[in-house]
């Protein structure tokens, strides 16, 4: 998929490919928690609490940060395994 200037917020490629990112997460995320958990509704509730192995954050709050992507690209990881997250 390409990305152009002007499909990104302000004209700014570095924050268009960032936000790219996060909604690639995001989306990658849900997914594996729809497979683990069965629903979305109980997915995005999952995702919408904060965790312990998060330090308290929530999986949505995670995404926001640079190494939380990584994080949470850890998790979908787990859920895809069927690992309890």
């Amino acid at each position: 998929m390409a990305l152009y200037l002007k499909d990104c917020p302000d004209g700014d490629l570095h924050n268009g490919v960032t936000a790219m990112i996060r909604e690639n997460a995001r989306q990658r995320l849900l997914e594996a928690a729809i497979g683990y958990f069965g629903n979305k509704e109980a997915a995005e509730k999952w995702i919408n609490s904060p965790h312990m192995g998060l330090e308290g954050m929530t999986p949505q709050e995670m995404l926001d940060t640079g190494p939380g992507v990584e994080q949470i690209m850890d998790l979908v990881h787990q859920l895809e395994q069927g690992d309890t997250p």
